[in-house]
């Protein structure tokens, strides 16, 4: 009798191998099936006659035709293949991990269900629904609302992006009227439940700028501007900074000290890749960033409260004293 613990999952495994018309030996099964067991945190297969086992079951219960022959350059060893070189107990099902694999996958799709010209990925999602029983309710959930401004321009700007088409962008800024750019677009980015489009403006083609997808009003391909690439990695040119404003300048490392109750949070979290603790002292540690200070970074630090302090002395350092000086004067006043 067949092991039975795990068997079901080592008989998809080896129906797989058993297709191969170059046959696999038993210690090829076993270093597969082991390398699938452990992955999934389950004991390997200790004994080669649990595999031996495992085809005579499926001989004998499957009435499967599963044949040996001696390796044509190393006669010791015995290679089993099935007889039929179409055949499989299962037609090619997906194992169970690989199932799970793409559940998880049409769960990060459907994040893009809803918007213009994404339909199809509902079609998608709908027809693996049926073939490998997912979910009937999602169990991921995005930041992004339903609700966010500017969504209607993501697949639009997208396709724009891959054809390397230029664009005219009509884009109003907070408080100012509606303007238009000529823009040549290369990337989509989101930071905290806004996305941006980076792109070069016509005008202004030795820097790159970002416009936030909730303050346009309208875009339309140019069918006469001629493209201009991009000499740059968009991920390096944002490497160097916290959120999606590159400031002109270089990179500063900046100090700053964590109390013992954000440390926690901090350490799962980082603010920057380049977070590192360079010292402790009793009430917490002190951290280090390498960036180019802009105002998200700024409004970052803030959010902690009196839970960071910047030491590095310096504009960022300045500008925050200062907001907290107006916000202390504007609580403090009886009105």
């Amino acid at each position: 009798m067949p092991n039975t613990k795990n068997f079901s999952l080592r008989v998809r495994i080896l129906d797989g191998l058993l297709q191969q018309r170059k046959g696999v030996s038993i210690q090829d099964c076993l270093r597969v099936i082991n390398h699938r067991l452990t992955a999934r945190g389950i004991p390997p297969v200790t004994s080669k006659d649990t595999i031996l086992k495992d085809m005579t079951e499926m001989a004998n219960g499957d009435y499967v035709n599963i044949e040996s022959f001696h390796d044509p350059f190393d006669g010791r060893i015995i290679r089993y293949r099935y007889e039929r070189a179409d055949f499989s107990i299962y037609s090619n099902s997906l194992l169970e991990d690989e199932i799970k694999e793409i559940q998880g996958a049409l769960e990060i799709l459907r994040r893009f269900d809803g918007m213009p010209q994404m339909e199809w990925i509902r079609d998608l999602c709908s027809r693996f629904d049926v073939s490998i029983n997912t979910p009937d309710k999602p169990v991921v959930e995005f930041e992004d609302s339903d609700t966010v401004f500017g969504r209607e321009f993501f697949t639009g700007l997208f396709h724009a992006i891959v054809d390397k088409r230029p664009i005219f962008l009509d884009y109003q800024r907070f408080g100012k009227k509606p303007r238009t750019h000529l823009l040549y677009p290369y990337y989509l980015k989101q930071f905290k439940q806004r996305w941006y489009l980076v792109a070069k403006n016509a005008h202004h083609l030795d820097s790159i700028s970002s416009y936030a997808l909730d303050r346009m009003v309208s875009f339309q391909p140019s069918l006469i501007d001629e493209y201009v690439p991009i000499d740059i990695d968009v991920n390096d040119y944002f490497k160097d900074v916290y959120g999606i404003a590159r400031m002109e300048g270089e990179p500063q490392i900046i100090k700053f000290h964590v109390d013992k109750h954000e440390l926690p949070y901090l350490q799962t979290r980082p603010i920057h890749y380049s977070q590192k603790i360079v010292g402790r002292d009793k009430t917490g540690v002190f951290m280090t960033i390498q960036v180019i200070p802009n105002t998200e970074l700024m409004m970052e630090l803030m959010s902690y409260g009196d839970g960071i302090t910047v030491k590095t002395k310096g504009k960022l350092r300045s500008d925050i004293m200062r907001k907290l000086s107006s916000a202390r004067k504007k609580y403090g006043s009886s009105t």
